[in-house]
C-alpha cells in the first residue's frame, strides 16, 4: 500500500505509472482484509465472535474516517490525496509490525 501511493503521488502527471499504482493499491487492498481478519481470528482464538466485532468496528471506523478526510480534502489536488494517506498508513503499518513482533514473542507456537 505504501508503495502504491508514493508511486500514486509521485507519478500523478504521467498515466500509464499512475494506472499502475491504482493497480498495486488494488492488489494491496483486496489482500488486507483477508490478512487483518485471519489475525484477529488467530490472535483471539478464545473469543473469535468478539474479537470479529471489535475488527469490524474498527475497520468501519477507519473507512468513515478516511472518508471524511477525502471530504474535507476534495479541493486539494488530486496528487495531495496519495501524499495525506500516507498519514494514516505509515503509522498504521508501524504499529502492526511493532504488534505482531511483541505477539509473536508472547503467544506459544
Amino acid at each position: 500500500m505504501v508503495g502504491s501511493l508514493v508511486l500514486l503521488g509521485a507519478s500523478i502527471r504521467l498515466r500509464p505509472l499512475a494506472v499502475v499504482a491504482v493497480a498495486l493499491w488494488g492488489v494491496a487492498f483486496a489482500a488486507l482484509p483477508i490478512a487483518l481478519q485471519s489475525s484477529v481470528l488467530r490472535l483471539g482464538a478464545t473469543a473469535p465472535d468478539a474479537a470479529s466485532s471489535w475488527y469490524v468496528s474498527a475497520f468501519n471506523l477507519g473507512i468513515g474516517g478516511e472518508a471524511l478526510t477525502g471530504g474535507l480534502l476534495s479541493s486539494s489536488p488530486v496528487a495531495m490525496l496519495a501524499w495525506m494517506a500516507l498519514i494514516a498508513v505509515v503509522p498504521a503499518f508501524a504499529f502492526a509490525w511493532t504488534t505482531q513482533a511483541a505477539l509473536s514473542h508472547s503467544q506459544p507456537r
